[in-house]
């Protein structure tokens, strides 16, 4: 199942299955849990979410949140 424009990321079990909204490349949906039908936008960072397929693993999917902007520099990892 897809769909677009929630502006919001949220995870929850759907009919037996795990259902995933992705968060905004532009602003966010305002979480307002107490006033019903209440809409609006924040000013929160952009962000994506980048999904990660494993061949070696018989096609195990990974979900990342990953924001787009506002990030600190990239520094490679020892190893």
């Amino acid at each position: 199942m897809l769909a677009g424009h929630v502006h919001r990321p949220t995870t929850a079990v759907f009919a037996g299955a795990v259902a995933v909204t992705a968060p905004s490349t532009w602003r966010q949906s305002a979480l307002d849990l107490t006033t019903p039908g209440r809409m609006g936008y924040l000013d929160e960072p952009a962000s994506l979410l980048l999904h990660q397929l494993d061949e070696r693993t018989g096609g195990t999917c990974v979900t990342h949140a990953v924001p787009v902007e506002a990030a600190a520099p990239v520094f490679p990892v020892p190893r």
